[in-house]
């Protein structure tokens, strides 16, 4: 079979995607039209001092993926800060912000649903390179910001006002959640570590997120998601996937967006161990990861139980793994 990476399957920051807005790149590697609105993902590479002012998502969750980043956040009265490796999760209605704490940080802003990787179009240009961004010909046109983020449902919070007294609109009660690089519950996946990054729970069912470590040559066998798309980021390393009938070559700072009911597996195509972000949405992928650790943890497992634990959370294992 050949290799391939087509347009629909794989996609990375690339200058048919990356724009410059106020001294930053903003990269939109997978955007809503990529996953029915699902979700997007945001590539930023941020220049200290340019952050946005503290302000509320009313319409969709963040989830901010520090690559290389120490990041400082608030929100409302908590705050933290992210080092590289962080997860934070920030839902709708909590009024935030955030600050880059070296000259230059790079991070993922994931988005559920989708619709934020369009509020800035108005007020970017088209990068014509992916090295530094040129610095900011004037400053940001406030009113015409202000405008756009009520059709988007981004509220500004006044200057000088107080975050943490500042009113919440957080329907489901969700808290931010922070989790560092060595921190999330620790699972057993057939002999592969995962961290669990957020629960279903935590972000009110919209979304859950992982990070495997791969060892070389190991992957999942062919399956299929029922309930859930799934969407890969490559941290570290190299791999393959298989999905549909495409098979895909995947680097580092690629991504691969598989809707439901697709068969696909992957593996960790390197000699070193491979770090893999995995979001799935909406969120309860962890259940499964939690039933397949509980069999591994009283030995090697029969494949009729993993059958029966798949069968319980809407996965199918239909074909061995791709380096079978």
């Amino acid at each position: 079979m050949s290799m391939a990476t087509p347009l629909s399957n794989v996609r990375e920051v690339d200058l048919t995607n990356a724009t410059w807005y106020q001294g930053s790149r903003y990269s939109y590697p997978l955007r809503g039209e990529h996953t029915n609105d699902t979700l997007a993902i945001v590539d930023i590479c941020k220049r200290k001092g340019t952050e946005p002012p503290p302000h509320v998502h009313h319409r969709e969750h963040e989830v901010f993926v520090l690559l290389d980043a120490d990041v400082e956040f608030q929100a409302s009265a908590d705050r933290f800060t992210g080092r590289p490796g962080a997860v934070a999760f920030l839902p709708s209605g909590i009024p935030h912000r955030f600050a880059v704490q070296q000259p230059w940080g790079q991070f993922l802003v994931i988005v559920t649903p989708a619709g934020f990787d369009r509020y800035l179009a108005p007020f970017s240009e088209r990068a014509t390179h992916l090295d530094e961004p040129p610095l900011p010909s004037g400053p940001p046109d406030i009113p015409a910001l202000l405008a756009r983020g009520a059709e988007f449902g981004i509220e500004f919070v006044p200057p000088n006002a107080d975050l943490a007294s500042f009113p919440c609109n957080q329907p489901d009660g969700l808290r931010p959640i922070v989790r560092q690089d060595d921190e999330g519950e620790l699972l057993d996946i057939l002999g592969v570590p995962v961290r669990v990054k957020l629960t279903s729970d935590e972000s009110g069912g919209a979304m859950s997120i992982f990070v495997t470590n791969d060892p070389p040559r190991m992957g999942p066998p062919l399956h299929v998601h029922h309930k859930e798309d799934e969407t890969f980021y490559v941290i570290e390393g190299d791999y393959r996937a298989r999905v549909g009938g495409e098979e895909l070559a995947l680097k580092q700072g690629q991504i691969a967006f598989i809707p439901r009911g697709v068969p696909h597996t992957y593996g960790n195509a390197g000699t070193t161990p491979g770090k893999l972000l995995v979001i799935t949405t909406p969120g309860g992928f962890e259940h499964f990861f939690r039933g397949i650790d509980s069999l591994c943890r009283a030995g090697k497992p029969s494949l009729d139980a993993l059958i029966a634990v798949g069968g319980k959370h809407g996965i199918d294992f239909v074909g061995p793994p791709i380096f079978a």
